[in-house]
């Protein structure tokens, strides 16, 4: 476990956990980053028999008009990477370091003195993040460029290579039809093609960027 590194300080292991949690929630949710990084404590529901979480935010890019933005998190049996799993760690570090979340931002930022603020985790930040891990791990991923965005991308290609409808997909990541131009949709028919044809393996996972840069260098990554 990390808290048993004596190489880690308390805030390392904060960011560490806080940064995987989004991470693996950006893809299976499909939301965008902006978005995601402001929900709040009080947006998240636990089901009663502790399989997930429901989340519920209103205000988004995408949702201007008040409509409500719903999804569930279902425990996966993947535990590298099951957003599920990955919230619940969280959770107890922020527990285990006396670090109260609620009632504000779920995924709070790091001031310069390394202590945790009552801010959100800006998506410019959270970029940041990524591009950190994915610069340690470097000859061990596929591609030289990963953005936040990208987990978005590939929530909606992992779906369409599942067969799932285009209908379905704008549904889950709440894209309406007049935003999404015939070069969009022209555009997810070609990758899905392309990544059909290519191994599996190429494609970037969560349980890739965190379980093999734990394995090169713990203590690589600034704070």
């Amino acid at each position: 476990m990390l808290l048993n590194s004596s190489a880690l300080t308390a805030i390392q292991v904060f960011i560490y956990e806080r940064d995987q949690a989004p991470f693996k929630a950006l893809f299976f949710a499909g939301d965008r980053a902006a978005d995601l990084l402001q929900v709040k404590v009080s947006d998240i529901l636990c089901f009663l028999d502790n399989s997930g979480f429901l989340f519920n935010h209103i205000w988004t890019k995408s949702l201007k008009s008040g409509d409500a933005n719903v999804f569930a998190f279902k425990r996966s049996s993947n535990k590298s990477v099951c957003p599920v799993q990955g919230l619940e760690i969280y959770f107890n570090i922020c527990k285990l370091l006396g670090i109260k979340l609620a009632p504000g931002f779920l995924f709070r930022s790091v001031t310069k003195s390394n202590s945790v603020s009552p801010f959100f985790l800006e998506s410019a930040a959270a970029q940041a993040r990524l591009k950190a891990y994915t610069s340690v791990l470097g000859k061990h991923l596929s591609g030289d460029r990963f953005t936040i965005h990208g987990f978005r991308s590939g929530a909606v290609v992992s779906l369409a290579l599942e067969g799932v409808s285009l209908h379905e997909i704008m549904d889950h990541t709440t894209t309406s039809s007049n935003r999404l131009s015939t070069r969009q949709e022209r555009q997810l028919n070609w990758r899905t093609c392309l990544w059909k044809q290519e191994s599996r393996t190429s494609v970037l996972t969560v349980e890739r960027v965190f379980v093999r840069h734990f394995q090169v260098n713990r203590t690589g990554l600034s704070t």
